[in-house]
């Protein structure tokens, strides 16, 4: 399972972050700041860099500008408990500087689900059109029947899985703030009335905000 974590940090805390993370001991000397080795290794985890980041707005939210960290786990079950046991323990040391924006598990193809939800997902038949072999395919042009067309489309009732809902409470609600950091609907400053996937991995499904 991959879980996507969107974080926004306080002005300061970020230049902090930032600081641990470009930090070099062999050029600076031994690091004394305030991000632990864990909290660094947690922000490391960032995919595309500042480049993403840079998708986000900067949002500034009772006076203080706040920055998007789109953040990436991936690995056993044990690690990404320990993940979440961080989360929630930079949450309760830094309240004011520190915000879990939201948090989804992806584990389907159909849809990236709210950490700590389950997909309500159901069966439907839809027609579909779909290519199949010709039966009458027959590419000589000298003999009766020719017929060059290697396939044909055809149209068939096809059974797909839809998301129809999800149950469950999410473990980190989306926050109240957070459409402050999506970015302008155009190049004049339109600000969004909705909540929007930014950015998505390659493969990745659509995130649920709702």
């Amino acid at each position: 399972m991959r879980v996507n974590v969107w974080i926004a940090l306080r002005d300061d805390a970020q230049a902090a972050v930032k600081e641990r993370l470009q930090w070099d001991e062999a050029v600076d000397g031994p690091y004394t700041g305030p991000v632990s080795d864990a909290t660094a290794l947690l922000f490391s985890r960032i995919l595309g860099g500042a480049e993403v980041q840079r998708l986000f707005r900067v949002a500034t939210i009772n006076a203080r500008q706040w920055t998007l960290w789109n953040l990436y786990y991936s690995n056993k079950k044990e690690v990404l408990l320990r993940v979440q046991e961080e989360l929630d323990q930079l949450a309760l040391d830094y309240p004011n500087q520190f915000i879990i924006a939201g948090a989804w598990a992806w584990d389907s193809q159909l849809a990236c689900r709210q950490l700590g939800t389950q997909l309500v997902v159901e069966t439907q038949t839809v027609q579909r059109t779909v290519g199949e072999p010709n039966p009458n395919y027959q590419p000589d042009e000298g003999l009766p029947d020719y017929d060059p067309e290697l396939y044909v489309q055809v149209v068939r009732d096809v059974d797909v899985q839809v998301v129809t809902g999800h149950t469950g409470a999410p473990t980190y609600p989306l926050h109240p703030q957070l459409i402050e950091l999506m970015p302008d609907v155009d190049d004049i400053g339109t600000r969004p009335t909705e909540l929007s996937d930014v950015n998505l991995l390659s493969g990745q499904p659509p995130r649920e905000f709702s």
